[in-house]
């Protein structure tokens, strides 16, 4: 296979690069090239090829595309049993800041809190101090905002593992709840969501426009109190693309549904190239 050939090829720098700039870009490859890619990451991975900031950097960018077929479940199956290997636990203590924010969401979108790498990449988190993390630069604050949001999603998914795991330092989210929840409260209504709203006025259907969950964690684009469903007004930056298989919507989508569904709301999408058709 030409695309398998060519990545068994490409240094472990190389592979990060290319897979990180599919997710900046939001350019699905297409399952075939995934899987490809997994599987060699996951080999790579069992041999310790990566340094720090390429695993958490590969894990953060495999965690933003959907795994919808058997056979991209599968590779990402191997991805996940690779992070539960020796050197690859071993290399959780060289995480910084960053690459523990990265490694914790990545691994969190994907579902695995489970995993032994979960597990130790939280306890790691937990060791850094409020004087060696100043939270001052914007790289920081980004990572803290990340951890806060794995925060809430081991909250929502996985309480019997949260159980066992350390309570999320103090000072950490302290902060990042209140970033997050400023954050909730300061959305901002596009061009589209006025659209929709002014047609649910029209048919006379009660609803409210950018407001937050009871708790201020979640925002939601339009809510319809009377049904708990929450209308998010999906643009382009929700979707991954891909020519042959056109737009592939975002693993974020499904998180803000399961974080939304843990406060007893039901998120529905509502593309934007749907709802102008």
């Amino acid at each position: 296979d030409f695309h398998l050939e060519n990545v068994l090829n490409f240094k472990p720098q190389e592979l990060t690069n290319i897979v990180w700039a599919f997710c900046v870009l939001n350019h699905f490859p297409g399952d075939e090239i995934l899987v490809s890619f997994e599987v060699e990451i996951a080999r790579r991975a069992v041999k310790g090829e990566f340094n720090a900031q390429n695993l958490s950097t590969l894990i953060l960018a495999l965690s933003s595309f959907p795994h919808d077929d058997p056979a991209s479940r599968a590779s990402l199956s191997l991805v996940m049993k690779a992070l539960d290997t020796d050197k690859v636990l071993a290399s959780v203590e060289r995480f910084n800041f960053q690459d523990t924010a990265n490694a914790l969401f990545g691994a969190a979108q994907m579902g695995g809190f489970a995993s032994f790498f979960f597990k130790k990449t939280w306890h790691h988190m937990c060791g850094f101090s409020n004087a060696a993390v100043q939270m001052e630069t914007k790289e920081q604050l980004s990572g803290g905002l990340m951890i806060y949001n794995s925060f809430l999603l081991l909250s929502a998914v996985a309480p019997r593992v949260q159980l066992n795991l350390p309570a999320m330092p103090a000072w950490l989210l302290a902060g990042a709840a209140k970033r997050w929840s400023k954050q909730a409260e300061n959305g901002t209504v596009s061009e589209f969501q006025r659209d929709v709203g002014n047609r649910l006025t029209g048919l006379g259907v009660a609803h409210a426009t950018e407001v937050t969950t009871s708790d201020g964690n979640m925002s939601m684009d339009i809510f319809l109190p009377q049904l708990n469903i929450s209308l998010e007004c999906d643009g382009p930056s929700h979707f991954c693309v891909n020519a042959n298989v056109g737009k592939v919507p975002l693993l974020r989508n499904a998180t803000r549904a399961a974080l939304l569904g843990a406060r007893g709301v039901h998120a529905v999408s509502l593309p934007w190239d749907e709802w102008a058709r």
